[in-house]
């Protein structure tokens, strides 16, 4: 019988893309796939492996385990952007530690967050996600971040009346931003779950 090793694989339950996987990676090919709050066991050689997490073009770190003949090693991925957080997704996107994450299991990364889940969220309907997640979530804290950098460095050459133009503006272009971003995300989301449901 072949030499094996074991890497156990935990990903989080949460709201972040809750109705999509993530893609796993191991030594540069894509070894599976992980559903939110699920895990994952993938049996390798003993030696060095290279392993991480993808979703869309956001990647992980890259981790890079020795295993030992029978050993197992626990790891933990998901997202940090919880709460509040997920108001500053977009300039997330391309980080290797925020958007999505992969490091050894430990007890300070939580697998539970007092969020909704995408079941849940997908039961109140189309348009209460583009609402929440679309221009609550996304268009209007970004419009606001991006308002709020305009005015300050501005300040001394626009007037009153003209910072109130720019908000009103800024917010209302970031608003049918995040409607666009929710459409998006719903449909992703959507697509995820129906792959699933064809092959279960």
């Amino acid at each position: 019988m072949e030499a094996s090793a074991k890497i156990k694989l935990l990903r989080t339950s949460q709201a972040v893309n809750s109705g999509r996987d993530y893609e796993i990676y191991l030594n540069g090919e894509q070894e599976g796939e992980i559903a939110n709050g699920e895990e994952e066991i993938i049996e390798v050689r003993p030696g060095e492996h290279e392993i991480y997490v993808k979703i869309d073009w956001c990647k992980s770190k890259k981790m890079i385990l020795n295993l030992d003949e029978d050993e197992e090693v626990k790891l933990i991925c998901g997202s940090k952007l919880v709460g509040w957080k997920q108001w500053l997704t977009l300039f997330y996107f391309f980080t290797t530690d925020k958007f999505v994450y992969l490091d050894y299991y430990s007890q300070d990364l939580t697998l539970d967050y007092d969020e909704e889940t995408w079941g849940e969220i997908r039961e109140k309907g189309f348009l209460y996600f583009i609402i929440k997640e679309g221009v609550i979530g996304w268009g209007l804290p970004v419009g606001g971040l991006v308002v709020l950098v305009d005015i300050l460095t501005s300040l001394g050459e626009i007037t009153f009346y003209e910072i109130i133009l720019e908000i009103l503006n800024t917010l209302a272009i970031f608003s049918i931003g995040g409607i666009i971003f929710g459409v998006i995300m719903w449909v992703l989301s959507t697509r995820e779950e129906e792959k699933k449901e064809i092959s279960n």
